[in-house]
Parts: C-alpha cells; structure tokens; sequence
C-alpha cells in the first residue's frame, strides 16, 4: 500500500495562513459533532479533476441530516443534490473557490420538535472554501475539506463552526498525482466543524472570613 503526504496552505480573510497536513487525518474533520449530513454518488464519475483547469467537482445525492445524537436522521428529499467545485493546482495544493458558492446542498428536511413541525426546503446550505486535504491508497482515496458557512436554510445550525467534509473516493483513478484526469464515486459526511477553543473566565479573588 503505498501513501502520499500533501501540505496545503489555505487563507480565509482576516486570518493568517495555516498549513496543514494531509496525511493520515488529512484535515483532521471529524465525524463526531452535530448536524451530520450523508451523501453517496451512484455514478464513478460523481467526482472529477481536470488538470488543464485545475477545477475538482463532486457531484453526489444527500440522503439524510442528523441534527443531535439525541434525533434520530432525517431523510432529505425532493430534488437533492450536494455539489463541491474547487481549484487544485497540479500539486494538490488548494488553489481557492470558484465563481459563486464552493459548496452547495439543496433538498427538503422535515424535524419535528416538541410536536412543532419544521420544513427546511431549498437550498440548505452553502460555503466558501477555506481547506483541502487528501490521502491516496489505492482504489478508495480519501479527500476532504472546510468551508466558510455562507447561507442556506440550515446555516443558523452551522453557526458556531465550518461546514467539514470528508469524501471516501471509490472505485478512484487517483493515483496521487494532479498532472492526469481522476474520478471516482464519491460518498461521505458533512459536519459542523467547531474549531473554537473554550475559554475560561475566572471572577477575582473572594476573601472569606
């Protein structure tokens, strides 16, 4: 089995630059937080690269959202569709977004809540891109990435963190190099992402007789 070790360097405004490593954890997304959202492509071309234009799309059905670990998922419905389109220069380094939103996923969710029925319909949610990472081994490939929350009708339960994706890339031509034309049948997660590090407020000294 063989692997490749990627460094990409992502920017988002207002903050210095970051690199981070692609091996192993890859961006390190994590699947442990909440909403979480499925999604799996039928088709071995639901994810693309094209080096000429440096441009990677993934293409692919949501199928269904878990708000908490207390719900259970929800399946999304209606016309549904999930659609990444970043630029990923011939080093596998993250070029930046495209015109327009870098992630977008549409569909219908129902939740009921204390017997109050809401319906999110729609587009969803939508994100700029802010990271990218990936791990070749073999026939499945992994990918991932982070995106700024920019809109859609589930944003507000994205507030407090990034939109994080990770796509396992079957049936993947990807040979670790971004000099040739890949595909795959991409399928995955999209979780809040919550980077934030708590904080602590302490109150001042109380002396006490």
């Amino acid at each position: 089995m063989k692997h490749r070790i990627a460094f990409c360097v992502s920017a988002i405004a207002g903050m210095t630059l970051a690199v981070t490593s692609s091996f192993a954890n890859l961006l390190g997304v994590s699947v442990e937080l909440y909403p979480r959202i499925t999604y799996q492509a039928t088709s071995t071309s639901g994810l693309t690269y094209t080096p000429t234009n440096q441009l990677l799309t993934i293409t692919a059905l949501p199928t269904a959202i878990q708000f908490s670990s207390a719900e259970t998922a929800r399946p999304i419905s209606g016309a549904r569709s999930l659609t990444i389109n970043v630029l990923v220069d011939n080093a596998g380094n993250l070029v930046g977004g495209v015109s327009g939103a870098d992630f977008t996923l549409s569909g219908n969710v129902t939740r009921i809540v204390g017997g109050v029925t809401n319906i999110y319909s729609g587009v969803l949610l939508t994100g700029e891109v802010a990271g990218f990472g990936f791990l070749e081994s073999g026939p499945t490939d992994q990918f991932d990435f982070r995106f700024n929350v920019t809109g859609g009708a589930l944003s507000s339960f994205f507030s407090c963190g990034d939109i994080g994706v990770i796509v396992i890339n079957e049936l993947s031509t990807f040979s670790g190099s971004f000099s040739a034309n890949f595909n795959g049948r991409p399928k995955g997660t999209v979780v809040l992402e919550d980077l934030i590090p708590p904080t602590v407020t302490c109150p001042t000294n109380i002396t006490v007789e």
